[in-house]
């Protein structure tokens, strides 16, 4: 067979392999599940999002609901975080995901980004540091205006 003959055959075989979903062995990561509550001056924070930061700057995230609970999200398909040290980051705003449209309406009008009252300060340069391992899957965080914080465990 001449190579010309080939190559339909080829352009066929990899277009059919292009619809197989790969799936991803997440059992390597040792994802830890991981939730809990924010509090502001000791009042469940309504919204905005929870960022847990390695040092080489992955994170997993979740949204924070209007009880102040959130549980925090590898990618769109894992719930979890990769266990080890990280840099907790609260935000006033909801993660990018969920500012826009919905899945039933992609083009609708952003929601209006309300603000939570949480300082800049747990943001950027966030003071709460967190060890993450298989035993510690709840995490409470009672913010205070002036940047001092803890665990309310």
């Amino acid at each position: 067979m001449q190579v010309r003959q080939w190559i339909p055959i080829a352009i066929l075989l990899l277009c059919g392999c292009a619809g197989v979903k790969q799936s991803t062995d997440y059992s390597k990561l040792g994802l830890v599940t991981v939730s809990g509550t924010v509090f502001l001056e000791g009042q469940p924070l309504s919204g905005g999002s929870i960022y847990f930061e390695s040092d080489d700057k992955t994170y997993s995230a979740s949204n924070i609901d209007s009880s102040g609970q959130y549980s925090l999200r590898f990618n769109s398909e894992k719930m979890g975080v990769t266990p080890g040290p990280k840099t907790v980051r609260i935000r006033t705003q909801a993660m990018p995901t969920e500012v826009g449209g919905s899945e039933e309406d992609p083009d609708a009008k952003p929601k209006a980004v309300v603000s939570t009252g949480v300082p800049d300060c747990y943001d950027k340069a966030s003071p709460i540091r967190v060890t993450v391992d298989a035993s510690s899957s709840q995490f409470d965080f009672d913010l205070k205006k002036d940047c001092s914080t803890k665990l309310a465990k």
